[in-house]
């Protein structure tokens, strides 16, 4: 008997996320939960709002990874918790060594960069005072317990701190060249996340809810400015955990320079210069508002697009769970929005930004609106370039090729890519 056909790609299973959604969204809404009761206590300190909120949403997360997911049992995570070795004291003081120095030159980088002396690293540095020693000393029981279980123990610390003693013949220049990039990766983006989530989680505890629902443009500028703290609430935890017990360790960092510089040209301070000297495709601040100011049904409907767009921003964020991290693969995503689009985030900012500036309608003449246009495809440009950038890093794991593959035939954007075959993935 002849063997059966092969499914053909529309109807295979894509392959297995490494986060759970549902479990991304119950810590969601114990961070939800904690942030209503919090709103009373403001006369607290900042610092102690923020890592309760953090706390709220991280806790119940690591929970379920570790009871109810248990991927430490992941062959992605390195570890064998059922055949631990003895403590081996000299390979974890190199570790620690490693790891300890790494926070060192960080500071140092710091305290030389103008960009961390102003006022808006503060609330960062207020937080260091308290997190910092609690968080150093828990690093050494953590590395005592992971080394004992690891497959392959002599990792990136390892080799950072032999290096830093001066045994470089006895360090793996690729591992260590994975271990810097990462670090790289953490100290550019936890500060910057972090200050930027304060702010927004200080509108959040301050807003009037009443007033909120008392008109459609309050209620546009909340959720405008609550798709923003989803975001950057999953991208705090994301940056800190990444923790070999939960399988968020960074697995590769990207290599290129290219990589590197469509991203973070993305980010402050790059994005000011950027945007400022180049890009600014809303300098006449004619935004949509201005636009459908007299108009208040498609107003309503315009800014419900608006919304729409933004949450599905968020709700993508949301599929990272604790693993969200830019320039570093940690994982695939085959679930949430990802389901149904390789880039959900990507595609619904940008599409935002379109919808918010409506460069293409301009206080000015035509040449205007047509200028602005231009500028606003160019971020876009870069938006696009970072998609594929960080595909053909992930590509180095099967199980994206396979995802990507599939998502050809299954993304909601597949027509589109026939008419623009540069759209579908190439492995």
């Amino acid at each position: 008997m002849a063997a059966p056909a092969a499914a053909s790609p529309d109807v295979q299973s894509l392959p297995a996320s490494c986060t759970s959604y549902g479990a991304n969204v119950i810590g969601f809404m114990c961070f939800f939960a904690v942030s209503l009761i919090l709103r009373d206590f403001q006369h607290w300190s900042s610092t102690t709002l923020i890592l309760l909120s953090l706390a709220a949403i991280a806790v119940p997360l690591m929970l379920i990874e570790l009871v109810q997911r248990r991927v430490y049992r992941h062959e992605s995570s390195g570890l064998d918790l059922a055949a631990g070795a003895a403590f081996h004291w000299p390979r974890v003081a190199v570790k620690l060594f490693g790891f300890y120095m790494t926070f060192a030159i960080i500071a140092a980088l710091y305290w030389l960069l103008p960009e961390y002396r102003g006022n808006f690293y503060a609330p960062f540095w207020q937080l260091l005072e308290v997190a910092l020693p609690v968080f150093l000393l828990a690093t050494i029981p953590y590395f005592l317990f992971i080394d004992r279980y690891m497959s392959e123990p002599q990792d990136g610390y390892w080799h950072c701190g032999m290096a830093l003693l001066g045994f470089i013949k006895h360090s793996d220049r690729q591992l260590l060249l994975q271990y810097v990039l990462g670090w790289l990766v953490k100290a550019f983006f936890i500060p910057l996340m972090y200050v930027m989530y304060w702010r927004s989680y200080q509108y959040f505890l301050g807003v009037d809810f009443a007033d909120m629902i008392s008109s459609s443009r309050n209620l546009y500028n909340f959720f405008f400015q609550f798709s923003y703290l989803v975001d950057l609430l999953f991208a705090c935890i994301g940056y800190v955990l990444t923790v070999r017990l939960l399988d968020t360790h960074i697995r590769t960092a990207e290599l290129t320079l290219k990589g590197w510089v469509v991203a973070l040209i993305c980010y402050e301070p790059f994005w000011t210069l950027t945007y400022g000297t180049f890009l600014a495709y809303d300098s006449d601040n004619y935004a949509w508002g201005h636009w459908l100011g007299g108009q208040p049904v498609l107003y309503a409907l315009w800014a419900a697009a608006i919304i729409f767009f933004l949450m599905l921003y968020a709700a993508s964020t949301m599929t990272f769970g604790l693993r969200f991290s830019n320039l570093t693969h940690r994982g695939i995503l085959t679930n949430g929005p990802y389901r149904y689009c390789k880039h959900p985030a990507y595609v619904s900012k940008n599409i935002s930004w379109w919808l918010i500036a409506v460069p293409f309608i301009a206080e000015g003449s035509v040449f205007d609106a047509v200028r602005d246009c231009v500028l606003l495809l160019g971020v876009n440009v870069i938006y696009y370039l970072r998609a594929r950038t960080e595909e053909r890093h992930l590509s180095w794991d099967p199980v994206y090729r396979q995802y990507a593959m599939l998502m050809n035939e299954r993304s909601l954007f597949r027509g589109l890519a026939r008419w623009l075959p540069f759209l579908r993935y190439q492995p």
